[in-house]
C-alpha cells in the first residue's frame, strides 16, 4: 500500500553564516542552522552549496565549455550579491540593537540624575527648616519695632513651637522610614535568587533589584531586566528589542516569608500565569548551556 504522506526528500546546503554543511527540506523557506543558532532563507543556502560544489567541479575540470564557466560565474555571482545582502540586513540589526541598550542607558540614567536632583532639594529644605528657618525669623521678629510687643513675643512662640515639633515628627518619621528600609531589605534578601519557570525559562532576581532572564530558545540571558517588591506584590520587567524598546511587565503575590513558589501574570502572552519554582539562591549570571541544563533539570 502506497505511503499516506509522501516521503520528504532532503538536500545538500551550506549554512549562509558559520558555513557548515547541512541538509535541508527544499519544500520549506527557512531553517536554523543546528552549528551556529543561526536563521537562514533555505533558497539561498542551497545557493551556497550549489556554488561551492560547482566552483570546485570547475577548479578540477579543465575541458568544461565557454557557456559552463558562464554560468558558473553568474551562480558565483547570484551567491555573493545573496550573502552581501544577508550581511548588510544582518549588520543592520545588530546596529538597531546597539541603539536600542544605547536608549535605554541613556533613559536609565536620566531617571537617576533626576531622582538625584530631587532628593538633594528634599535634604535642602529640610536642613533649612531645620537650621535656619527659626532663628532669622526670631531676629527679623526683635528687630521689628512696629509690631506690638506681645504680637512680637507671640510669632516668635508660634515659630519655635512649629519648629520642635517639626523635628519630633520628622524624627518620629525617620525612625519608622528607617524601620521600613530594614524590613524591605530583608524581604529582598528573601526573594533574591534563582528560578524556574514550568514554560521553560529561568529568572533571577538580585539583590540590586536588577534581574536575568533566560527563555530556551534565546542565545543568552537578558540581562536589562528590573524587579521590585512592595506590599506583598511583586513586579519583573523585561525589556524586548524589537524595531522599538518593548517593556513586558508582569506581577505575583508573593509572601516574603514564602519565596518558595509564586505566579507571574500579564496581559502579554509571555507571561500567562506562569508558575515560577525557586532552585537556588544562586544570583550569577551563566551561560546558555548552564541554563538549558537548569531547565532540563527542573522539569
Amino acid at each position: 500500500m502506497a505511503n499516506e504522506f509522501p516521503e520528504t526528500k532532503f538536500v545538500p546546503a551550506r549554512c549562509t553564516n558559520c558555513g557548515a554543511e547541512l541538509t535541508v527540506d527544499p519544500s520549506q523557506e527557512a531553517a536554523v542552522c543546528k552549528y551556529c543558532d543561526t536563521p537562514f532563507i533555505i533558497s539561498k543556502a542551497i545557493q551556497n552549496y550549489n556554488f561551492e560544489t560547482n566552483y570546485n567541479t570547475t577548479n578540477n575540470t579543465t575541458n568544461n565549455t565557454t557557456n559552463n564557466i558562464t554560468n558558473v560565474y553568474n551562480e558565483r555571482k547570484s551567491a555573493v550579491e545573496s550573502y552581501m545582502d544577508y550581511a548588510i540586513e544582518k549588520e543592520k540589526t545588530k546596529q538597531q540593537s546597539i541603539e536600542s541598550e544605547r536608549q535605554l542607558k541613556q533613559e536609565k540614567l536620566r531617571i537617576k540624575a533626576a531622582e538625584k536632583e530631587k532628593r538633594k532639594k528634599l535634604i535642602w529644605w529640610v536642613l533649612g527648616w531645620r537650621f535656619i528657618f527659626p532663628v532669622p525669623l526670631t531676629i527679623l521678629l526683635l528687630r521689628n519695632k512696629e509690631l506690638d510687643q506681645k504680637i512680637r513675643y507671640g510669632l516668635i512662640a508660634v515659630a519655635w513651637i512649629g519648629y520642635v515639633l517639626f523635628v519630633f515628627i520628622g524624627g518620629r518619621n525617620k525612625s519608622t522610614t528607617d524601620l521600613t528600609k530594614n524590613n524591605q531589605s530583608t524581604e529582598i534578601t528573601k526573594i533574591s535568587g534563582t528560578y524556574y519557570g514550568v514554560n521553560g525559562s529561568i529568572l533571577t532576581l538580585l539583590p540590586d533589584k536588577t534581574a536575568y532572564y533566560y527563555y530556551k530558545d534565546f542565545s543568552s540571558a537578558n540581562t536589562d531586566a528590573s524587579w521590585s517588591y512592595l506590599g506583598n506584590t511583586l513586579t519583573v520587567s523585561i525589556p524586548y528589542y524589537e524595531d522599538k524598546i518593548v517593556l513586558v511587565t508582569a506581577t505575583a503575590t508573593v509572601d516574603s516569608n514564602n519565596v518558595s513558589s509564586f505566579t507571574l501574570s500579564s496581559s502579554n502572552i509571555f507571561w500567562d500565569n506562569e508558575l515560577y519554582k525557586k532552585i537556588s539562591s544562586d544570583t550569577n549570571h551563566h551561560t546558555k548551556a548552564e541554563y538549558d541544563e537548569m531547565i532540563n533539570k527542573n522539569q
